[in-house]
């Protein structure tokens, strides 16, 4: 804990945040539609909305130091490999190596800034800039979205618990390839080489954005799909090019661990599905078998002509839904997302039923050796796979893009009765 509370006191007040953040959200979301767009007090709106992101998140993360294994084990200890001239992919498998060495480099700054003892200020440190990203995804939603929705969205993505869970309670930093992403769908349509170039940058970081290429290339011409590509690759080779310069020796076996990401199972997804006896084998069938069912689903989605965003936003619902291996981090994959694609009563009623498996899991990873229970993980997995349902059935009715916000008319995110 980082501001002295017992263990008790400080999960009582992540609860009663987070499931308050999340009921806020379901107001909203159900709340009358408003008249129309208010273009008065843009700025001050903008501002109202980035301090209450900043102020709820900063506020969780005070109440605890994040996931003890991955700040205090993982961060720490290949911060200081790095710090002290160490190569991290010099490690046997499974390694805790395991993204591209961008994010180490941050590990190794906050390590160099906090040698040594003082781990909480470590632990706030590494963190900060993880929740301060994802506190600027909401007004970047309010940018992006036009309209008379824009504020709805802003205001459900700066009170989502999902999204103010992982990047503090757990301190995870999904939301630096989440904002690459949620820009790359926007701009996709008017800008497909700028959307290439963030989506590289995202996976540069964690390579997550990278799977779902093959939807946001139903958006893109076939001519441009071999550009597209190589762009979204750049970024990532550079980074192991640099990594490369410095520590040639095991560079392969770096790659090799990015790629065969070791996964672990918490509940999510399917995992429940397959007894702990059988061990891990079956993952690696099980994930096959669901990019089979996210690459029909493309083209599906491309034979009716469906937006892009809810390409995207479906696959990345399919794979928290199906895939047997999901850490609670990826729950806030799909909400930025789904907010740009006007589904903003899914996205809160979604957030709401993936609460408690989040809110156990990471505080569980903080610190508490409580067990979490299974009904909280099958509850968000049931939820998952519902708003897919949902969400594939609205397909055939949207047949619109996401295009800049420059040059995007009013209301054409999502309609107004649109879940």
């Amino acid at each position: 804990m980082t501001i002295g509370l017992s263990a008790g006191t400080a999960t009582l007040l992540a609860w009663v945040l987070l499931v308050a953040a999340g009921l806020a959200g379901i107001g909203i979301a159900f709340a009358p539609a408003p008249t129309g767009p208010d273009p008065r007090r843009v700025a001050v709106r903008l501002l109202a909305v980035t301090l209450v992101a900043l102020c709820i998140r900063a506020a969780v993360s005070l109440l605890f130091d994040g996931g003890t294994y991955d700040i205090f084990f993982a961060y720490r200890k290949l911060g200081n490999e790095l710090r002290h001239g160490g190569d991290v992919f010099a490690q046997g498998f499974p390694s805790l190596a395991n993204y591209p060495p961008v994010i180490y480099w941050w590990w190794s700054l906050a390590a160099t800034a906090v040698p040594s003892g003082s781990p909480h200020l470590f632990a706030a440190l590494v963190r900060a800039p993880f929740w301060l990203i994802d506190a600027a995804i909401a007004p970047v939603l309010a940018l992006l979205v036009r309209g008379r929705w824009r504020w709805r969205s802003a205001w459900l993505y700066a009170l989502n618990p999902i999204a103010i869970a992982v990047p503090t309670l757990h301190g995870q930093f999904d939301s630096i390839p989440a904002l690459c992403l949620l820009l790359a769908v926007a701009w996709l349509a008017t800008h497909p080489r700028r959307a290439a170039w963030l989506v590289g940058i995202g996976a540069a970081v964690k390579v997550w954005p990278a799977y779902f290429v093959p939807a946001l290339l139903a958006g893109v011409r076939r001519a441009q799909w071999g550009g597209f590509i190589v762009r979204v690759l750049v970024p990532s080779v550079t980074a192991f090019t640099l990594y490369f310069v410095i520590h040639p020796d095991h560079i392969v076996q770096g790659l090799v661990g990015v790629i065969a990401y070791l996964p672990h199972r918490q509940g999510l997804g399917t995992s429940l599905l397959f007894p702990a006896a059988w061990g891990d084998p079956f993952i690696a069938p099980a994930d096959v078998a669901v990019a089979a069912l996210v690459l029909w689903m493309v083209v599906e989605c491309a034979r009716r002509h469906a937006a892009v965003v809810d390409v995207v936003a479906l696959a990345m619902l399919i794979v928290l839904g199906l895939a047997p291996a999901i850490s609670d981090q990826y729950l806030m994959w799909p909400m930025a997302i789904l907010l740009l694609g006007g589904h903003r009563r899914i996205a809160a009623l979604l957030s709401v039923a993936m609460t408690p498996a989040t809110l156990l899991i990471d505080i569980s990873s903080a610190g508490s050796s409580t067990a979490v229970p299974a009904v909280a993980p099958l509850l968000a997995t049931a939820a998952t796979i519902t708003a897919a349902a949902v969400l594939w059935r609205e397909v055939p009715t949207r047949r619109i893009e996401v295009p800049t916000p420059m040059t995007r008319k009013p209301g054409v995110t999502g309609t107004p009765g649109a879940l």
